[in-house]
């Protein structure tokens, strides 16, 4: 979309990673400051208001509103394998990790499907063609981004120009609709975080006083309960 060589499109992702190395790094203090799960819900308030952001990179400063919406995805969603992680016994680890990078893994594979699906609609469903694009040209630029590219090159380049600007225009419809989805999701998701992740501490005490509260065979608390 903006026309970067390679190194520089590559260099305009040091600040995402920058964000998710400060994220990870900080994650633990916050977290035993306001607990686990206030920490994951603020992060994800966070992620969501950075997808807020990404919906607005169509505009002249599209690029610095990327880079600063996946910076803020990504240092709210840092706190979630961190966490997890150390939540589990030093015992159990590595199983811990393994399940968070495999749960990792199946969610940004099942997010790129279901969101790319919902971008894909959108873009079709909103785009308009130029008069005079030949049928052919018009069936190729229905099916995506790249399809407009290619089918802008064999035709003259008023008429390429003008079809390059619908499918644009159409893509960043799409991306801006994927970017609410992403954001309403992230909501609803640390609002259930808020809700029904008890932190350790008061599972613990919770289980301390059902094993107070057990009766013994004959209906009364248990002497070693006492």
């Amino acid at each position: 979309m903006q026309g970067l060589p390679p190194i520089w499109a590559g260099l305009w992702m040091a600040p995402y990673a920058v964000a998710d190395i400060v994220g990870a790094m900080i994650a633990p203090a916050v977290a035993a400051k306001l607990s686990a799960d206030r920490t994951i819900a603020l992060g994800l308030l966070v992620a969501a208001i950075g997808f807020a952001v990404f919906t607005q990179v169509g505009g002249e400063e599209g690029l610095v509103l990327g880079i600063v919406a996946s910076a803020l995805i990504t240092f709210g969603l840092s706190p979630l394998m961190v966490l997890v992680i150390a939540a589990a016994p030093r015992e159990r680890s590595g199983s811990a990790s393994a399940m968070s990078e495999t749960c990792s893994e199946l969610g940004m594979a099942m997010g790129v499907a279901t969101l790319g699906a919902v971008g894909t609609a959108v873009y079709r469903s909103v785009i308009e063609l130029p008069g005079g694009v030949p049928d052919e040209a018009a069936e190729e630029a229905r099916e995506g981004l790249p399809g407009a590219a290619a089918a802008a090159e064999d035709l003259p380049p008023d008429l390429a120009g003008d079809l390059l600007a619908a499918a644009q225009n159409a893509f960043m419809t799409g991306l801006s609709a994927v970017g609410w989805a992403s954001a309403a999701t992230a909501l609803g998701i640390a609002v259930l975080t808020s809700l029904f992740l008890q932190p350790r501490a008061e599972q613990a005490e919770d289980g301390d006083e059902g094993a107070a509260a057990e009766p013994g065979r004959d209906g009364e608390v248990r002497a070693e309960d006492r």
